[in-house]
């Protein structure tokens, strides 16, 4: 079972990467519960080792690892992990804040930030590295353009705040978040993660396309699976997709 144990925090002024930062302490000191933050990152990374280049002082970026027991579902952390950050981000008070399939944090078509989840298997448990990163009061330079958003542009109903208690706010409640999200996990209660989850996502109900290497998939995203997978309507039948870049079309259905 997870710890209720205090969260470890460890503020940096700067970091190459939160996620290999915190992957060499864990090399050399065996913990859980520990968090790395860095109020800058040089060399920051997105899925499938996207560079991305953040202001100082303008994101919240951020690595926590923790130890799941052999018999968790570890193919559902990266739900928990998306539904503690929806969850943490409606509590500071953003109207809209949904999840884009497998690992963005969108508030419409804008990106307020992603996930990243980095982990391995000794045989008995499982250690893993999740990273987090939201842009706080400015926005990356990302290797692709897109359309990005701050949250410090988002919060109704009060001034503009500042970065630090942006920084702190957000990184409390999604703390908090998280740990009601493992225990749900822990204990069992998968389908309601997954329900959470599927609420949260706004790639349902929506026209996809998915690119690979050497072919491109098109449907209907229609569901998510106990394994992960976004359920996609072809015009050949229904596909499982693991992986993929993933762009959305067009509004099919209100779910």
């Amino acid at each position: 079972m997870i710890s209720t144990a205090p969260w470890r925090i460890i503020l940096l002024d700067e970091t190459d990467s939160t996620n290999r930062t915190l992957s060499n302490l864990f090399a050399r000191v065996s913990t859980q519960r520990l968090v790395v933050v860095a109020d800058h990152q040089r060399a920051g990374r997105g899925r499938r080792g996207r560079a991305f280049h953040d202001l100082p002082r303008s994101a919240l970026a951020c690595s926590v690892l923790i130890e799941l027991p052999r018999r968790a579902e570890v193919n559902l952390l990266p739900m928990a992990v998306g539904n503690a950050i929806v969850f943490a981000i409606r509590g500071l008070g953003v109207v809209g804040v949904t999840l884009k399939w497998p690992n963005d944090l969108m508030v419409g078509e804008a990106k307020l930030g992603g996930m990243l989840i980095d982990g391995i298997f000794d045989g008995s448990s499982h250690q893993v590295v999740i990273g987090l990163g939201v842009n706080l009061t400015a926005t990356p330079t990302l290797e692709d353009a897109r359309n990005l958003c701050c949250l410090n542009e988002l919060i109704e109903g009060t001034p503009a705040k500042d970065f630090f208690s942006l920084r702190d706010s957000l990184l409390m409640r999604f703390l908090e978040e998280l740990d009601d999200q493992l225990s749900q996990l822990l204990h069992g209660h998968t389908e309601l993660l997954l329900q959470t989850y599927r609420c949260c996502l706004s790639t349902l109900g929506r026209q996809v396309q998915i690119q690979y290497p050497d072919e491109m998939v098109v449907g209907l995203a229609e569901d998510v699976d106990q394994e992960g997978c976004l359920l996609v309507r072809t015009a050949t039948g229904r596909v499982a997709v693991h992986v993929g870049d993933i762009e959305h079309l067009g509004v099919v259905n209100d779910r």
